[in-house]
């Protein structure tokens, strides 16, 4: 996993464009906003993340997020597998309350931290089938970057705030080798 901290060079101007944004419903999750984010990633992520060319990455999609409180989500601990070889989270709320963040699971009865759909889809929704294994805390303008097969959930599970005081992230998928360290 990699966390790079203080990543947009204007967070509070990109901050205000996100809130600006029409966030809409997309099949099963709320408060959805796509982002071009081929043109997001290869403008902030080249240098910084990305192998050499013999390998390339790149972003296969992204978009924002707005959790409000009380947002029943339809997976709570779970993979992004099928969507890339890695996951990008960009915590976008100016002041998160200290527990909110991400983290990263382990299954008790497999011990698996990765695996195949049908682990998280049967047990994602029971926290006591599952072991804490690392915690990442949502910083305003954090990137978390990890492989995509990780086990993972929002720390807050009930999500938070209303309006522009709502959990607010941007989620990318990509696919390809990045630089972990």
């Amino acid at each position: 996993m990699r966390i790079i901290d203080n990543f947009l060079p204007a967070p509070e101007w990109y901050w205000r464009t996100c809130l600006n944004r029409q966030f809409q419903d997309i099949d099963g999750f709320r408060g959805i906003s796509i982002v071009s984010g081929q043109n997001f990633a290869r403008t902030l992520l080249d240098d910084l993340i990305f192998t050499p060319a013999t390998s390339p990455a790149f972003v296969r999609s992204s978009f924002l997020r707005r959790s409000p409180a009380d947002q029943i989500e339809p997976n709570d601990i779970h993979s992004d597998a099928g969507m890339g070889d890695w996951t990008g989270i960009l915590y976008l709320t100016p002041e998160p309350p200290p527990s909110d963040g991400t983290v990263f699971w382990a299954h008790k009865e497999t011990a698996s931290t990765t695996g195949p759909d049908d682990i998280w889809q049967a047990d994602g929704h029971d926290r006591a089938k599952w072991q804490e294994v690392a915690r990442v805390e949502a910083k305003f303008n954090r990137l978390l970057l990890f492989p995509a097969n990780r086990f993972h959930s929002r720390a807050i599970v009930e999500n938070y705030g209303e309006g522009d005081e709502a959990r607010l992230g941007q989620v990318m998928f990509g696919k390809g080798d990045i630089q972990w360290q």
